[in-house]
């Protein structure tokens, strides 16, 4: 029995006075749940879409396994294409919230420009928790930017990897004097935002 924290009670009829007394009576928690919402960023059908993005499914309900099991692994449920469903695939790694509700795509690469791409759960490999029924029909597309970001690109001190940070931001030096680079190949700067993609440990500093 679920414990009950609160209640909010109406008095339509009358107004009530100290002392007086009321009795209630069978009590009973719903167990339908409400309908499912789902929300998609970038918008279905969305233009000027940074190359930047990373595609998220935000859901009302959690999503697990369809055996009902927690979810360890969320990419191979999801997939990220040009133009359409049918479309080449694009690599991306995914991404699970914490609460199970929003389901994050990365792409391995900056998207093309000027190019429409479809995103979505696979039909029929997870389910809701709260109805215990297959999740589909959940895609989205939309379209990025027309102009390329315009990119430099600097030696990473180690003779070995390359950082790249963006024209856009200016001098990186007035947004950011020390970085950890946390792992992989390249730093991206974009409208004051940051990806860290580097050598674990390494600490650049720019003058």
């Amino acid at each position: 029995m679920t414990e009950l924290k609160s209640i909010l009670i109406k008095m339509l009829a009358e107004v009530p006075s100290v002392g007086d007394k009321y009795y209630f009576d069978d009590y009973l928690k719903s167990n339908v749940p409400p309908a499912v919402e789902n929300t998609y960023s970038p918008l279905n059908g969305a233009t000027d879409v940074s190359e930047f993005a990373t595609p998220t499914i935000t859901s009302n309900f959690q999503f697990r396994n369809l055996d009902d099991s927690s979810i360890t692994d969320v990419s191979s449920y999801v997939e990220l294409r040009k133009n359409d469903a049918s479309g080449e695939l694009v690599a991306i790694t995914a991404a699970l919230s914490a609460d199970n509700s929003s389901i994050t795509i990365n792409p391995s690469d900056i998207l093309a420009i000027n190019t429409t791409y479809w995103y979505g759960i696979k039909d029929d490999v997870i389910e809701y928790k709260e109805t215990n029924t297959a999740v589909t029909g959940l895609s989205a597309t939309f379209t990025t930017v027309a102009t390329a970001i315009s990119m430099v690109t600097y030696n990473d001190f180690d003779g070995n990897s390359l950082t790249t940070v963006s024209e856009s931001m200016g001098d990186p030096a007035e947004h950011m004097k020390q970085l950890q680079i946390l792992k992989m190949e390249q730093i991206w700067f974009l409208n004051g935002k940051k990806e860290t993609l580097g050598v674990a440990g390494k600490e650049y500093i720019f003058n």
